[in-house]
C-alpha cells in the first residue's frame, strides 16, 4: 500500500481478503474506519521510518488474511467484539472485529498503546 494512493483502492483491495483454501473460509470485509485507521497508521509510520511502515501493514495485512481460515483466534472483549494482537516490536496492533454470517467484519484496526 503506497503512501499516495487513494482511499477507494485501499477499500477495494481490503474488501479482497478473503482466502481461496476451503469452503469453511470466511470473507474478511474491512469497514471504512478500519481502512482510514490503515492508512493513518501508514502514514504515520512511513514518515518515521518507510522500512518499519512497509514491515507493519504486511504484517497487519497477513493477520488479516489469517482471519479468514482462524476467525475465532481473537479474544472477546465486548457483545459478540473480538480483538486480534498483531506484535511489532516490543508492542502491538490491534485489530478489533466481529463474526457475522460468513463474514469478519473488521471495525478498527490501532496501535496497542492508543485509547480506544
Amino acid at each position: 500500500m503506497g503512501r499516495d494512493s487513494g482511499l477507494d483502492e485501499h477499500v477495494g483491495q481490503a474488501r479482497a481478503h478473503t482466502a481461496a483454501q476451503g469452503p469453511q473460509a470466511l470473507k474478511v470485509v474491512l469497514y471504512r474506519r478500519a481502512v482510514l485507521d490503515l492508512l493513518r497508521l501508514e502514514t504515520w509510520l512511513i514518515d518515521k521510518s518507510p522500512t518499519a511502515s512497509k514491515k507493519a501493514i504486511a504484517l497487519i495485512e497477513s493477520s488479516l488474511d489469517s482471519l479468514t481460515e482462524m476467525p475465532q483466534r481473537g479474544y472477546n472483549v465486548a457483545g459478540g467484539i473480538k480483538q486480534l494482537r498483531v506484535p511489532f516490536g516490543k508492542r502491538s496492533y490491534v485489530i478489533r472485529y466481529r463474526i457475522w454470517r460468513d463474514e469478519v467484519q473488521v471495525l478498527r484496526i490501532f496501535h496497542g498503546l492508543e485509547d480506544r
